[in-house]
């Protein structure tokens, strides 16, 4: 399951990297939940989840991206790969909506079914940052 996951939140970033939004939708399952701080807080479905994601990337001018995986959990810390769920660290930088700079990190904390689509995603952002970058 571990290489199964993996792959799919590699296929979900070049998806969206690559700009192909009409192919987001096809790489989460029926029933996924995008939890966000801020916006409304819950998306829930296949296509509310892509439109999520769409919304998230569009609606600021990314300059620069640094993205960590982690995958798996180990009560003693270690990443032993074993799971279902990757989290992504992300540090971002680039240009609100309001046109000034910015350099945020965030992370995402992703969980994929069986059929090796996304079940949830978790992301974690300060709401001030929010603020600051989506307006």
């Amino acid at each position: 399951m571990s290489e199964l996951a993996r792959n799919s939140i590699l296929n979900f970033w070049v998806t969206v990297n690559e700009g192909e939004y009409d192919k987001v939708a096809d790489c989460f399952s029926e029933g996924c939940i995008v939890k966000f701080p801020g916006w409304e807080k819950v998306y829930k479905g296949k296509d509310s989840c892509a439109g999520f994601f769409k919304k998230f990337i569009l609606e600021k001018n990314v300059t620069h991206t640094e993205l960590s995986f982690f995958q798996g959990y180990h009560p003693g810390g270690e990443d032993d790969g074993s799971q279902n769920s990757i989290v992504n660290w992300i540090q971002e930088e680039g240009v609100a909506k309001n046109d000034a700079q910015y350099t945020i990190s965030y992370s995402a904390k992703f969980d994929v079914c069986k059929a090796g689509t996304i079940s949830s995603v978790d992301l974690i952002m300060d709401e001030n940052m929010i603020t600051q970058v989506f307006g």
